[in-house]
């Protein structure tokens, strides 16, 4: 049976839990909107260099036709010559294709890749000014930076760990599930142990992300 200090213990804990469970949500979806920008980068830029290519391959087919045609057709027959005509256009549009994206990388083509990396993210500037406001409030709600849990520990997984100590009745309060945990972590045996010891926290992480932002 809990008594009026558990349950405002777990209360507190639950408040906090899902601050950060929020948190952790807004962190996914601005990984995957990252990771779906460069995405859209890496597919424009093929499709540029796909274009290219196919361009530069139509000139030097029709180069190639124009210069060597009338000379080929003299000595082999012409389904043969088109056929070698094909393969030229395909192969020279296949090393267009490579020296457009090497240029790319090298940044060769800085100016025109910049302004299409621009144009990209300038499409989804919008939600990435959401998700850095939700992040922010959340960072400065009452829940995360009124609580008396060590920075280390605000993580989802570690809540849930201070709730599991108070519902079986090993505490009645946040400070003392956050002691408990402390000594837990110390035991070598404790499998969260290393992942506490060697993990950044969430809110550490996001206050972090929000500070190369531009901070508050």
């Amino acid at each position: 049976m809990l008594n009026k200090r558990s349950s405002a213990a777990l209360a507190q804990l639950k408040e906090l839990l899902q601050a950060l469970e929020s948190l952790d949500r807004l962190r996914i979806q601005r990984t995957q909107l990252n990771k779906a920008t460069k995405r859209e980068i890496s597919a424009t830029r093929n499709r540029y260099a796909f274009i290219t290519g196919l361009i530069a391959g139509v000139f030097i087919a029709i180069a190639l036709f124009i210069v060597t045609g009338e000379y080929i057709l003299q000595r082999v027959d012409f389904e043969i010559f088109v056929l070698f005509d094909v393969f030229y256009f395909v192969f020279s549009s296949l090393i267009c294709m490579v020296i457009f994206l090497l240029l790319w990388e090298k940044g060769a083509l800085k100016h025109f890749s910049e302004r299409t990396v621009v144009r990209i993210n300038s499409e989804v500037q919008e939600e990435r000014d959401r998700l850095l406001k939700a992040t922010r409030e959340i960072l400065d709600s009452e829940a995360i930076t009124q609580t008396n849990i060590s920075l280390e520990y605000l993580t989802p997984k570690a809540i849930e760990i201070f709730q599991s100590y108070i519902q079986t009745g090993q505490c009645d309060t946040v400070r003392e599930a956050a002691y408990i945990f402390e000594i837990d972590l110390k035991n070598s045996r404790n499998r969260y142990a290393k992942f506490f010891h060697n993990h950044e926290s969430l809110v550490s992480q996001e206050r972090t992300y929000i500070e190369e932002k531009g901070g508050h």
